[in-house]
């Protein structure tokens, strides 16, 4: 037999409201731990490089006994490969990994800093590519000589090269050795490659022709035929998706607008791509992908009344999670 239960509805309902209101404040204070949490770790390799960063970058070149430009390039590299441990490696799979915090040679953990100031790098002992060349250029730069960065967007890899008289010599300190720049093209399937000023994070020129064979792709956007300005065209490479589980993304190259006839053109290492088209219009975005294969110059129109074209809302802050 069945047993009849009378429920209070006006409890039933306070209790609800309750366990409601509890999630809410625990979704709330998770999301304001998150953001101190960010804040903090990317806030202090930055406070620490205002109050120490000088300092610092002066006791590594004091440390430093090389006389001439070439000696230094080769000293400092040295000096970096035996200070500096990659968090992508050699790592354990303790609980601090989780929080962004690794160990360094010293088995001291520390923040990482990925793409901090130079000054943080030196201080924590860990370095990825990109620190590893943003030290090296920085110093050479405080040593008055004249650095760059060197990105091979796409392909997830930073060096450098400095400059000797008139010549400017490739240098990969993550490896500890001098590049031939056709060389390094040879093993990687660079697609594009910039140099980049250490201090701004300006990009100087484009060097993609240095180091591999390049083509140039044009690309019109048209809607009924009428060219559309302001349209951005994005490229990203899907490479290293190829080789290795780590990457779940292609990684962007280059990313330029539509002039007033709808055009825009890149010039590119060989290779196949992903095409990305993305036109505000008002609130919305109408997007459109597309795989190409560059081997020769190439032209492209895409008409995007012809195409199978996605909307989404328009992204004020202009974040890109697509």
């Amino acid at each position: 037999m069945w047993e009849k239960v009378e429920v209070d509805k006006g409890k039933a309902l306070e209790i609800s409201k309750e366990v409601g209101w509890r999630s809410v404040k625990i979704f709330s204070i998770s999301i304001i731990a998150v953001i101190l949490y960010l804040s903090i770790y990317f806030t202090i390799p930055q406070v620490y490089d205002s109050l120490y960063g000088e300092e610092t970058r002066q006791e590594v070149l004091q440390e430093i006994n090389a006389s001439g430009t070439d000696e230094f390039a080769l000293e400092l590299m040295d000096w970096e490969n035996r200070e500096f441990t990659s968090p992508y490696f050699k790592q354990e799979e303790n609980w601090h990994r989780r929080y962004m915090i690794y160990k360094n040679k010293n088995n001291d953990l520390s923040i990482f800093g990925a793409g901090g100031p130079a000054s943080w790098a030196t201080y924590s002992g860990l370095a990825n590519c990109y620190g590893y060349a943003n030290v090296f250029a920085t110093l050479m730069e405080d040593r008055g000589t004249e650095a760059r960065l060197v990105e091979g967007r796409g392909d997830d890899h930073v060096w450098a090269k400095y400059k000797r008289n008139d010549t400017w010599i490739a240098v990969d300190p993550s490896a500890n050795k001098t590049i031939i720049p056709t060389n390094l093209g040879e093993k990687k399937d660079l697609s594009y490659v910039v140099s980049v000023d250490p201090e701004t994070g300006e990009v100087v020129n484009q060097l993609t022709s240095k180091y591999v064979d390049t083509s140039n792709l044009s690309v019109k956007v048209t809607d009924n035929g009428r060219p559309i300005e302001n349209v951005e065209v994005e490229l990203k490479d899907p490479e290293l998706m190829r080789e290795t589980d780590r990457y779940t993304e292609p990684r962007k190259m280059v990313e330029k607008n539509t002039a007033v006839n709808g055009n825009t053109s890149f010039r590119i290492g060989n290779g196949e791509y992903l095409l990305k088209i993305r036109n505000p219009v008002f609130f919305l975005d109408q997007t459109y992908t597309r795989n190409v294969t560059v081997n020769q110059n190439r032209e492209i129109e895409i008409d995007l009344s012809e195409k199978d074209t996605k909307w989404k809302l328009f992204n004020l802050l202009n974040l890109k999670f697509w």
